[in-house]
């Protein structure tokens, strides 16, 4: 049975799940802080315990946006273990990843710092608006003119849902998608130093 791994490194919170397809994911969330870089790889190693490496079919990876370094740490991560276990890696947004607990499509936004936010709109991973970096007033000038009304998600940087990250990279898989390594690149927005 394909086995897959979810690393959710975009913001302060770091979730992470391992498991079959088919089955749920049990997700462990971390709020480690400054001490994340620490405490990553053992949880890490902790969490494929009852797996072996090997046992892995693909990773998935939340690619931004995102804080820059625990997006780092994420896709280094990933995309070296999918090159040296020669495997599928999907990395996927954040956004994107926050839409697959929704039915309908939904605007999903985090902060970027001073007036500025990430914001996308998605419909179960499916971007309608792809993710951007804008200001305040843009972001609600787009919702104010998009054809219909949308709920809105703006706390998702609070949390770390590897399990739908899980679940978006399994409907990826089923649609034979197998992206490789190479392809994983981070989606900062706007340079992480002025």
């Amino acid at each position: 049975m394909t086995l897959a791994l979810g690393l959710h490194t975009a913001g302060a919170t770091v979730g992470l799940a391992v498991g079959r397809l088919g089955e749920s994911y049990p997700v462990q969330q971390y709020a480690w802080g400054w001490d994340t870089h620490r405490e990553f790889h053992r949880q890490l190693a902790q969490t494929m315990a009852p797996y072996g490496w090997r046992e892995l079919d693909f990773l998935a990876v939340t690619r931004g946006p995102g804080s820059f370094t625990t997006l780092r740490l994420g896709l280094v991560t990933a995309r070296i273990l999918a090159q040296e276990l020669n495997i599928p890696l999907f990395a996927l947004s954040t956004l994107g990843v926050a839409s697959m607990s929704v039915p309908a499509p939904v605007a999903i936004c985090w902060p970027a710092g001073g007036d500025l936010i990430y914001g996308g709109i998605y419909h179960q991973g499916q971007a309608l608006q792809p993710d951007r970096v804008c200001s305040w007033p843009e972001w609600q000038n787009l919702m104010q003119n998009w054809p219909e009304p949308l709920p809105v998600l703006d706390d998702i940087h609070t949390h770390a849902p590897a399990d739908q990250l899980l679940h978006w990279a399994e409907q990826l898989w089923w649609q034979g998608e197998r992206p490789h390594w190479s392809l994983a690149q981070p989606f900062y927005g706007r340079a992480p130093v002025n």
